[in-house]
């Protein structure tokens, strides 16, 4: 039983000690000539015949406990892809440089005639022959122009697309595993094949989101297509429009016909007509949209989405506080309610006269008037608290003063009176 034991305990330090991973690293002599070595010890893996030989980085999904780093190695006027045994991945070629790409899934090679390839990082050239390319935004993809004119896109370190006889629009994103790219004839949408998704070319195209829906345009007009390249519901319009909401990232699109004063308002992720009859305006204020018909306002509840009664006279945000963005206050015969994003509606039977936001650090945001006197409200779920019992309110950092019969006092943010209505005037003198 001893025996047993000590075996399992000489066996659990055998996976101490053999459990950590290697490491690789390079190291530079007093005659300025690098090595690869292994461990803190610095056993030489290589010799000093290096003229430069970089850090070592890991590739896309390889850690220290999953694998090993690769190094870009320099002889001379050579460079290669040294492997952490101090064999070549790539032998050494005559260049000016290379260097692992920040998606940690290719290597760059640059040539003294400043075209370039890639290589992944098994040592396989991507592509070659390469003069220009443009990155789209986060570099999720690379367009590539080689010297013979020719366009390809490599994408998580292959080339997805080969070379393509298109002039590729090197200003638009990947559509949703697709590509927009335009020749003579017009745009056409590809996989990631390189094969056109539509038979006959689109006079003009554009990206509506980042979900891949289009804006299309042909001999009948635009229309909007989902990211299948199906219509969303076959109705033509002279132009498009895409809105955007500030807070959340919201896309509406206004559709215009020939006489550009009724609009057709779509949206969603996959975008739906949000209402068969057109509006005549149409605003965006941070997560809301706002649309007018025959002269009254409505309210689009995004999360539907849909439109309220258009029965409002004017409205306004409130947006004193980023926790208050998804809130719009509306009048409408003279009384105002507030309405949140999920199309609620607060107050409105208590014929408010007028709505203000207010600026505090905590507690209230919003003041509410109602006979000429004014109440409290950090909630619309919520009573106004303290009621209308007051003439005035002014925010301060510990509460809130406040007059009562021609009286100012103070009451904290949990609404407990602080200072009695005795006094003619305050004022605030600091923190």
């Amino acid at each position: 039983m001893l025996r047993d034991s000590l075996l399992i305990l000489a066996l659990s330090g055998c996976v101490c000690s053999f459990g950590q991973p290697e490491t690789f690293a390079p190291d530079k002599n007093a005659k300025g000539k690098y090595a690869l070595v292994k461990g803190s010890s610095k056993t030489p893996v290589t010799g000093y015949d290096y003229s430069f030989i970089s850090d070592g980085q890991y590739p896309a999904n390889v850690s220290a406990e999953s694998g090993f780093p690769l190094f870009s190695g320099k002889q001379g006027n050579t460079w290669g892809i040294l492997k952490h045994d101090g064999t070549w991945l790539l032998s050494p070629t005559e260049m000016d440089s290379l260097w692992m790409l920040r998606s940690r899934d290719a290597f760059k090679l640059l040539y003294s005639d400043r075209s370039y390839s890639y290589v992944n990082i098994n040592g396989q050239v991507i592509a070659s022959d390469i003069v220009d390319e443009k990155r789209s935004p986060y570099a999720r993809y690379r367009v590539l122009v080689k010297r013979d004119g020719t366009q390809s896109i490599i994408y998580q370190g292959k080339e997805v697309v080969k070379p393509i006889p298109y002039e590729l629009d090197l200003e638009i994103q990947n559509l949703a595993q697709t590509f927009l790219v335009k020749n003579q004839a017009g745009y056409y949408v590809i996989n990631l094949d390189g094969f056109p998704l539509n038979t006959e070319p689109f006079q003009a195209a554009t990206p509506i989101d980042f979900n891949g829906n289009l804006a299309v345009k042909d001999a009948k007009g635009w229309m909007i297509l989902d990211k299948t390249l199906r219509p969303v519901d076959g109705k033509y319009y002279t132009r498009i429009v895409r809105r955007e909401s500030e807070f959340d990232k919201r896309y509406f699109y206004l559709c215009y016909q020939t006489n550009e004063t009724d609009i057709w308002v779509y949206g969603g992720d996959i975008p739906v007509l949000i209402s068969p009859d057109p509006v005549s305006e149409f605003e965006v204020e941070k997560s809301f949209g706002v649309a007018k018909r025959n002269g009254k306002w409505g309210v689009l509840v995004p999360e539907i989405p849909k439109f309220t009664a258009f029965t409002y006279d004017s409205f306004d945000k409130i947006d004193n506080n980023e926790a208050y963005y998804h809130l719009i206050y509306c009048s409408s015969g003279g009384f105002y309610s507030i309405i949140d994003e999920e199309g609620h509606i607060y107050y409105a039977d208590l014929k408010l006269e007028k709505i203000k936001p207010i600026t505090c650090s905590t507690g209230a945001q919003v003041m509410l008037f109602k006979g000429g006197k004014v109440a409290l409200v950090d909630n619309p779920e919520k009573e106004p608290s303290p009621s209308f019992l007051y003439d005035e309110a002014v925010c301060s950092e510990h509460g809130y003063f406040l007059k009562k019969d021609g009286k100012w006092g103070m009451i904290d943010n949990d609404g407990k009176v602080v200072v009695d209505f005795t006094h003619s005037s305050y004022e605030s003198i600091g923190k």
